[in-house]
């Protein structure tokens, strides 16, 4: 069962801290009676339009929304890190709870009027779509910057939704340095990245994500992605391509795990 069609019967908002105003927005969210309208996605952020006003998530990395049956309960009080719950009730009168929960706060909630605010104050700053990204509009996107390919992949004004994990996995598999600079990078290459993104992404969201420390779908069910991790989080270990130890360093103060062989920092061509 989706929200889209539900009705709010009521809101709890345990930490005002982690909900913002977009401008012209009164102080949401969703008043009791709104009505879920349709679900929206671009990067790491969620919009759930409903006919109020619209609310933008973003998890942060440890943010998750738990989507419940009523008789799963209410969030124990206890539990200080679940922010924001929302009770709906489809068509059927079938009750649901929505629990937003995030141990390390990096993420937020905002309220904005409607999706074309949602458009212009905060979707405008993102680069396109990394899950649906096409080598032509990646190489447009990487020109002129002198910043490492690894670097520009986690810049949501240049690729949006691209973590670290997954950064490391496409390069992996598009046979990438993470230390070369973006805007050097032959044809080729873009092409091979750009496949590298959409497939390792859609393999990730099919096997719900990857669950190093405490991520969990909507579902609260564990990801399973981390199987089939090729370099994140293996420094050290053989690579699964051709034996050799695996390296590790840090680029733009993120850890970062590559093969000296498989990853030369010469351009490679396929």
């Amino acid at each position: 069962m989706g929200m889209e069609g539900c009705r709010v019967v009521r809101s709890r908002l345990h930490r005002r801290d982690i909900l913002h105003a977009a401008p012209m927005a009164r102080a949401g969210p969703f008043p009791d009676g709104a009505a879920v309208l349709k679900l929206h996605r671009l990067g790491k952020q969620l919009v759930i339009e409903s006919d109020c006003g619209c609310l933008l998530v973003h998890l942060g990395m440890s943010g998750s929304l738990r989507w419940l049956d009523e008789r799963g309960g209410l969030a124990d009080p206890s539990d200080r890190h679940v922010h924001a719950e929302w009770t709906l009730q489809d068509a059927r009168g079938q009750r649901w709870i929505l629990r937003h929960r995030d141990p390390r706060r990096f993420g937020w909630l905002e309220w904005h009027q409607d999706m074309g605010s949602v458009e212009r104050d905060a979707w405008s700053t993102l680069g396109p779509d990394a899950l649906s990204v096409r080598a032509r509009t990646l190489i447009g996107a990487l020109a002129g910057t002198r910043r490492p390919i690894k670097a520009v992949l986690l810049d949501q004004r240049v690729l949006a939704g691209v973590g670290n994990i997954y950064a490391d996995e496409s390069l992996f598999r598009a046979g990438v340095h993470p230390m070369r600079k973006a805007a050097h990078l032959l044809p080729d290459e873009v092409t091979r990245l750009a496949t590298a993104l959409r497939s390792v992404l859609r393999s990730a969201v099919q096997g719900g994500g990857s669950t190093i420390r405490d991520h969990r779908g909507p579902d609260g069910t564990w990801g399973s992605y981390q199987r089939h991790h090729m370099v994140y989080g293996r420094s050290g270990s053989p690579c699964r391509l051709c034996g050799r130890s695996l390296l590790h360093s840090r680029v733009a103060q993120r850890a970062t795990v590559h093969c000296a062989v498989c990853q030369p920092r010469r351009p490679h061509r396929s």
